[in-house]
């Protein structure tokens, strides 16, 4: 692309104003994350964290931030983003429904390497922009051919991803499409570029799309820990209180009522590992396993014969509590 030792930058060793800038510097080329997202699960870890929910304004070419301009007025600058955005990290991004749909997701390996790959990594090292960075000037000079090749493939493939009876979520298949018949498009470049390699990109995409559908399908990881670790405890505390189903306060058939802080004791005792229970509460409304009804709601406990502080959600889909 022209950009000499350009890796990419860290969004957590920049300041505000450097992540601005750094997204406004370009249009028509890519702007790249690297490494972002570091949680480990250590006790700090929201500290070594971005929320990619700010970039989400992006998908729509939406402002980078804005700044007062210095005049007795109320004008403000705001530019716009006209790069595209690559997110280059080892966990997967994680964030609500509507930015997961925007991105995606990609992964990368070493299954391809075999002999002589090494030897063509280290030619790339010595190369400088000068020597092989002719890409970005032909692709200007076929600018139309490109577009044109990209139009014509973008149409076939959202309507065989979306005649596949697999994938439902329009998002989802047009932004897999676009990135397929980017791919597709290439071929006015690369002349050379086979029907085969063209055919196995837009079935890898497609096999993708599947997959970020079904994420979004499922609960989240933390959510999905969350239930295991109450499943497990429910079995554990029973074995030593007696009690059928100890965690849950609701009496009433098919619901459970969870109070947090006897949760997280249970877990202390049982050597059972605690998420961040601040990311765990904002999480919880998303649970569909075992849907959410409401939280902090006072329950009459069946097991303490008082009123507790409880969350609350369906076992199964039945009448809500109200009913």
């Amino acid at each position: 692309m022209g950009r000499d030792d350009y890796e990419g930058f860290d969004l957590l060793k920049a300041t505000p104003a450097g992540r601005r800038r750094a997204f406004s510097q370009v249009s028509n080329l890519p702007v790249v994350i690297i490494e972002s997202d570091r949680d480990n699960g250590d006790k700090d870890a929201k500290q070594r964290q971005f929320g990619f929910d700010e970039v989400k304004p992006f998908y729509n070419g939406r402002g980078t931030g804005t700044l007062g301009v210095a005049r007795r007025s109320n004008d403000v600058e705001e530019h716009l983003f006209q790069a595209s955005l690559v997110i280059s990290q080892n966990a997967e991004v994680d964030g609500s429904e509507a930015l997961l749909q925007r991105i995606v997701h990609c992964h990368a390996d070493k299954k391809h390497h075999k002999t002589g790959t090494r030897d063509v990594a280290r030619w790339f090292e010595r190369q400088t922009a000068a020597d092989v960075g002719g890409f970005l000037s032909v692709a200007l000079s076929r600018e139309r051919d490109i577009l044109e090749a990209y139009a014509a493939a973008f149409d076939s493939i959202e309507t065989r991803y979306t005649d596949s009876g697999v994938l439902k979520n329009e998002r989802i298949i047009k932004n897999h499409a676009q990135v397929a018949a980017c791919g597709h498009a290439l071929k006015v470049l690369f002349p050379t570029m086979s029907d085969y390699l063209r055919e196995g990109l837009t079935e890898y995409l497609f096999l993708r799309a599947k997959a970020r559908e079904q994420r979004l399908a499922a609960d989240h990881p933390l959510v999905e820990q969350f239930w295991d670790t109450y499943d497990y405890l429910s079995i554990q505390l029973t074995k030593t209180t007696s009690r059928l189903d100890p965690l849950n306060h609701e009496s009433k058939p098919g619901f459970i009522a969870v109070n947090f802080n006897q949760y997280t004791e249970a877990c202390r005792n049982c050597g059972q590992a605690m998420p961040d229970v601040g990311n765990l509460k904002k999480l919880l409304h998303t649970s569909s396993v075992r849907r959410f009804v409401a939280s902090n709601r006072c329950v009459y406990s069946q097991h303490e014969k008082k009123n507790v502080k409880c969350w609350v959600f369906h076992e199964a889909k039945l009448p809500t509590l109200e009913d």
